[in-house]
């Protein structure tokens, strides 16, 4: 008898790798980095944090079969700058197979000659050639004749830091350079702001970056019925459950809901879930969501409670004006949204205390908008309003609710 799955081993919310046995197809994605990837220009991917980016490119360059090297930029803002990324990047490659040639080489030896091969093993000359060159030459000599993809990961980490954004631009623009383009290895640049190109076209005066890169769709979150699926199949298929009458609906639409349908983390909630579950034999019931959702909070989301917790009315008013408002917010199923749009869910919601009153939703979001720890920010454009971090409605969406009166906002009470 097959020995069942363990929750850790179906819910994956840090793999490094797709899982397959509970990947999302997301076919219009997919097709779309294909095609890009076999166009003349460089490649930008985006989408919230948790929403599936580096599940996706993965994915997509694994079934092309392509060689690719990622490029962490977060190691760019702590080093100063991208080429300094490039070049740890190629120490630590380097480094890594020098060291496992000189282990294969002193296999059969005595100790003496173990110690001198490995001793000699970070000792290399590095080219004549700048790192970022040297990381292209490196990608191809291991492609040969198959793709070459250089990602270039976390972005976001540099949008605000004006120098790093011009080095980013002057590296894209050498793609024309023949010494660069013989390499004929394609970037991917991977973010969280929807408007990547805009801060890199922002320092290039001559306009001529954007000609060089092309924006896939956003990698946004799952559609309900994908999300549904997610989750049924993970507690049905994979660790075999078995839920009576409508639990399993009501199971998934909780899940779908808090988690804001962001694969990362129905992946967190669901691993939280199940590890209650496997507890108890594999069975699950309603309280077992509500101790669910108080360890996702502990775990995931208790900074952000914090976060939130800051904005909500300090004191007791009539209305708790504010309090609706993020309550709306969270409510909210739009990605992005508008003062109109969140009025007329604080009407809908509360309609004792909204009748025949100004409310001024559009002070309120300005306030949630502004100070050192804001919840939302407005739009490129200007005309709407996005949450600063998708953990923000998740956690709106865990904690609050209306209170008996219908009138006001409370907190939930979550088991400990």
């Amino acid at each position: 008898m097959a020995r069942k799955k363990t929750p850790g081993q179906v819910f994956t919310p840090r793999a490094q790798m797709p899982n397959e046995d509970m990947y999302v197809q997301r076919e219009d994605l997919e097709a779309a980095l294909t095609h890009a990837l076999k166009s003349d220009k460089h490649i930008i991917v985006h989408g919230e944090s948790g929403s599936g980016k580096s599940w996706l490119y993965k994915r997509v360059l694994t079934e092309i079969n392509a060689e690719y090297l990622i490029a962490d930029m977060a190691n760019a803002s702590r080093f100063g700058s991208i080429t300094a990324a490039f070049q740890d990047l190629l120490d630590r490659r380097e480094r890594a197979e020098k060291t496992s040639y000189s282990e294969e080489k002193a296999a059969g030896a005595n100790v003496g000659i173990i110690k001198a091969d490995i001793k000699h093993t970070g000792q290399f000359e590095l080219g004549s050639k700048e790192p970022y060159e040297r990381c292209l030459e490196y990608l191809r000599k291991l492609a040969r004749k198959k793709p070459a993809v250089l990602v270039w990961d976390n972005f976001e980490r540099l949008v605000n830091d004006e120098a790093r954004v011009r080095e980013a631009a002057d590296l894209i623009s050498l793609v024309d350079n023949p010494d660069y383009a013989a390499y004929q290895v394609k970037i991917i640049i991977v973010g969280v702001p929807a408007d990547l190109s805009n801060y890199i076209s922002q320092v290039d005066q001559a306009n001529t970056i954007a000609n060089r890169l092309t924006e896939i769709p956003e990698v946004a979150r799952l559609s309900l019925a994908e999300a549904t699926n997610l989750i049924a199949r993970g507690f049905c298929k994979e660790l075999e459950y078995e839920f009576q009458g409508d639990f399993l609906n009501r199971l998934t639409n909780h899940v779908a809901w808090i988690t804001d349908r962001i694969p990362q983390h129905i992946h967190e909630y669901c691993l939280e879930l199940a590890n209650i579950g496997d507890d108890k034999g594999r069975e699950l019931d309603g309280g077992d969501m509500a101790s669910a959702d108080q360890r996702w909070l502990n775990s995931a989301l208790n900074q952000t409670q914090a976060l939130v917790d800051g904005h909500m009315n300090s004191r007791r008013t009539e209305a708790g004006r504010r309090d609706q408002t993020i309550y709306a917010i969270g409510a909210c199923k739009n990605h992005e949204f508008n003062y109109t749009e969140i009025e007329a869910i604080i009407r809908k919601q509360f309609p004792e205390s909204t009748s025949d009153r100004m409310l001024n939703v559009s002070q309120l979001l300005q306030a949630l908008a502004t100070g050192d720890a804001p919840l939302i920010k407005q739009t490129p454009k200007g005309t709407a309003y996005r949450f600063v971090n998708p953990k923000i409605r998740m956690c709106i969406r865990t904690t609050l609710k209306i209170d008996p009166t219908g009138n006001r906002v409370e907190k939930r009470k979550l088991p400990n």
